[in-house]
């Protein structure tokens, strides 16, 4: 498989079927969805905004949470990365 739109529509597939195993791959399959999307020029905000309309209202809060979480994770991880940068570049 070499088309980079398929690598992400399995990626997202393999990740919803492991959610079985662990909730957290649930979270994973939504944004390799969005990267599909992303990668076939459509709109990533249509799509997340389908994906918070289809959640389960059992677990709705569960996954905003979640995903708030994990957005700020990046974001720490991305700040990090520009520290290192800017550190190795003074030395």
């Amino acid at each position: 498989m070499t088309n980079p739109i398929e690598i992400a529509v399995a990626h997202s597939v393999g990740h919803a079927v492991a959610t079985a195993h662990m909730a957290d791959h649930s979270l994973r399959a939504a944004e390799y969805a969005l990267k599909a999307i992303k990668l076939a020029d459509k709109s990533i905000d249509i799509e997340r905004k389908f994906q918070d309309k289809n959640l389960s209202l059992d677990i709705t809060e569960l996954v905003l949470s979640a995903r708030n979480k994990q957005s700020i994770k990046a974001n720490v991880a991305d700040l990090e990365k520009t520290t290192a940068s800017a550190g190795s570049i003074t030395k």
